[in-house]
């Protein structure tokens, strides 16, 4: 992939990094719900609350980038 300027390898940059920070907070927190059904035999309880917290966790991220992206673009 080739890269006119450096914006644009540092929004490519940021867009790879929120996109994993969003995936691994949806995974580690669905595998910690699973972890918690199988430990206390109370499946999908957990199951679905992880996967319920680690959207949110997420999206916040995901709120926060956004944010601190529209500051770079403002000054």
């Amino acid at each position: 992939m080739r890269f006119e300027n450096d914006q644009q390898r540092r929004a490519f940059g940021r867009a790879a990094v929120i996109g994993i920070e969003f995936a691994a907070a949806v995974v580690a927190c669905l595998l910690g719900g699973y972890w918690l059904d199988q430990r206390y035999n109370t499946e999908p309880g957990f199951t679905i609350a992880g996967l319920l917290l680690g959207s949110l966790v997420g999206f916040r991220l995901l709120w926060k980038l956004a944010k601190a992206s529209e500051q770079d673009m403002k000054g």
